[in-house]
């Protein structure tokens, strides 16, 4: 921010579920309105988070990026959390 001009100016949406959990955030250029990335999440049927995938957009559909996967235990505690990358 040398120039006093801020850079890489970001929309961000944010999409929930009829229980309030966050299902999507959405990134896109504020000047242009041209999609960046997302990040869709994913639940258990006990409402914790099981999947975080981050996509980007190429001009023409989305692709993988990465992706965060939780392991809980039979008390709902998070366990394990694997990181993977495309």
């Amino acid at each position: 921010r040398d120039s006093g001009a801020w850079i890489e100016p970001t929309n961000l949406t944010y999409t929930y579920d009829a229980a309030g959990r966050l299902q999507e955030e959405v990134a896109a250029d504020s000047a242009t309105g041209e999609l960046l990335m997302r990040i869709q999440h994913t639940y258990t049927a006990t409402g914790q988070l099981q999947e975080a995938l981050t996509q980007y957009w190429d001009g023409s559909q989305w692709f993988d990026a990465q992706r965060t996967l939780n392991t809980y235990d039979n008390r709902q505690q998070l366990t394990e959390q694997r990181e993977q990358s495309a």
